[in-house]
């Protein structure tokens, strides 16, 4: 995504999903960053992005059909980005 800014440990969170035929069993280091540009694509790598607010996210965190992963979806849920969300 071409996006270089500094980073902030926010958290570890653990989860076990099952995603169609594949089970995953995960640790993901999470971190948080500040960026005000736009990203520069390598198309060949990114098929789509969207930038979204949080009351985008919260209404699709809480739609059963929404589009979001389900790891994204775990983190979301967990306290760790609550200090960054006010």
């Amino acid at each position: 995504m071409g996006i270089s800014c500094d980073l902030e440990f926010a958290g570890v969170v653990e989860y076990q999903i099952n995603c169609g035929t594949m089970y995953e069993n995960e640790f993901d280091y999470v971190f948080v960053g500040y960026y005000n540009d736009n990203p520069h694509i390598n198309q060949t790598e990114v098929e789509s992005y969207r930038w979204v607010d949080m009351k985008e996210i919260n209404t699709e965190l809480q739609d059963r059909n929404n589009r979001l992963t389900g790891w994204f979806e775990i983190i979301m849920k967990s306290n760790v980005l609550n200090k960054y969300l006010v």
